[in-house]
């Protein structure tokens, strides 16, 4: 027993200690995330998730999942249950030499999933920042909607440092418009998940004044698709912006305008003589018709004795 106890204080005091490095952003472990009505896989997801979204943001650096569990396999770290707790991120922060721990855990409360993180600076055990967020639908909704916001929590930076969302026209848009509608093929992505894509028509000198708008709700990280706008019938001919644009799930938007002219097709004076013909050589061809009909339906007066000596031609039509 008592070698046993000597071997784990030595390799304790052997890890390394965490000190930050000048010049360098922090270094960070996300440790799973404990589940609560949802499977551990689900969790370990949403983990992984929360990680990816630290790392992105620049600020700052996190240790691989694998080699976090080399070192903890290394050190003979064991632990039953979820770490979860302050005291465990410090334990785990240490042995990983590490700077901050990220523990939490991701539970469902009837239709509601209920997302909760908190950093752990390993050298004090303060918690520095925590986040909770909550949202009802599925679990892939959390995982576009939720980590991203607990991910800028914890930041403290409400989610900035995160890059907009980017959109285009999928295809190009003609800057002359000669009919009443036209088709806008768009095209949207987004880290932390899309929800609205919309295409609006307005007036240059008012951006507010919208004269026609479609609006599609969207998921996932990326998108696409086409929206028909359709231009009111007394709208004047002149200059219009096409926009687009896209919103995620912090509500971060960006928009990219197209400006077009739209014409009207106006016919000149005495371009109505060909209906007036065609009118005519109808009335005509029912004037005929009527003719020949009443012909055909003339009764011939009855037979008599006498036999008549007038002639007669009949002309049929």
């Amino acid at each position: 027993m008592i070698p046993t106890i000597l071997l784990s204080v030595m390799t304790f005091v052997a890890a390394p200690a965490p000190v930050q490095s000048a010049g360098k952003s922090p270094l960070v472990a996300v440790m799973p995330l404990e589940a609560r009505q949802v499977s551990p896989d689900e969790a370990l997801i949403l983990s992984e998730a929360l990680a990816a979204e630290l790392q992105g943001s620049g600020e700052v650096r996190v240790m691989e999942r694998s080699q976090m569990d080399k070192i903890l396999a290394e050190q003979g770290f064991q632990k039953s249950g979820a770490c979860s707790g302050t005291e465990c991120a410090v334990e785990v922060g240490q042995l990983l030499g590490i700077d901050r721990m990220v523990v939490g855990s991701v539970g469902r409360l009837g239709k509601t999933f209920v997302l909760v993180a908190r950093m752990v600076d390993v050298a004090s055990g303060e918690v520095l920042r925590s986040s909770t967020r909550q949202a009802p639908g599925e679990i892939d909704d959390i995982l576009t909607s939720l980590v991203p916001q607990v991910g800028g929590d914890l930041l403290g930076r409400a989610g900035s440092g995160f890059p907009p969302p980017e959109v285009k026209f999928s295809s190009p848009v003609s800057p002359d418009l000669w009919s009443d509608s036209v088709v806008v093929a768009w095209q949207a992505t987004s880290r932390r998940g899309l929800v609205e894509a919309r295409a609006q028509f307005h007036r240059p000198d008012r951006p507010d004044s919208t004269i026609t708008a479609v609006v599609r709700q969207v998921k996932g990280t990326m998108a696409n698709g086409d929206m028909l706008l359709i231009f009111p019938a007394k709208l004047d001919s002149g200059s219009y912006v096409l926009r687009l644009s896209a919103k995620d799930a912090t509500g971060l938007s960006s928009v990219v305008d197209v400006t077009v002219r739209r014409h009207l097709r106006l016919e000149p004076k005495g371009s109505h003589w060909g209906v007036w013909l065609v009118g005519g050589v109808l009335l005509v061809g029912a004037g005929g018709a009527a003719a020949w009909y009443a012909t055909q339906n003339q009764e011939e007066p009855p037979p008599t004795s006498t036999p008549s000596t007038d002639r007669s031609i009949v002309v049929k039509w």
